[in-house]
């Protein structure tokens, strides 16, 4: 969860275009659901939340992205405590 905002390393870039890349080979569904496995096996994956995020709001679940994405930002601001 603590890469800057606008972060565009080498490795970020690649990701990004990895990203894209599964978007067009496999469709929203199986991008969703590899991010939900990744995020069962590192639930601290800032990539696989970022990728859930943005297939649910693509694939028209905007009310789950968001709650994903309030649900992210809470448990940021409770580690940031501990």
């Amino acid at each position: 969860f603590c890469a800057p905002a606008g972060d565009q390393t080498p490795r970020t870039q690649v990701h990004k275009k990895a990203e894209q890349r599964m978007y067009q080979l496999r469709g929203l569904t199986y991008t969703q659901e590899i991010a939900r496995r990744r995020l069962q096996l590192e639930p601290w994956h800032e990539g696989a939340h970022r990728v859930l995020v943005r297939t649910l709001a693509l694939g028209g679940e905007r009310t789950a992205a968001l709650a994903h994405y309030h649900k992210i930002r809470i448990l940021r601001i409770l580690a940031a405590h501990t």
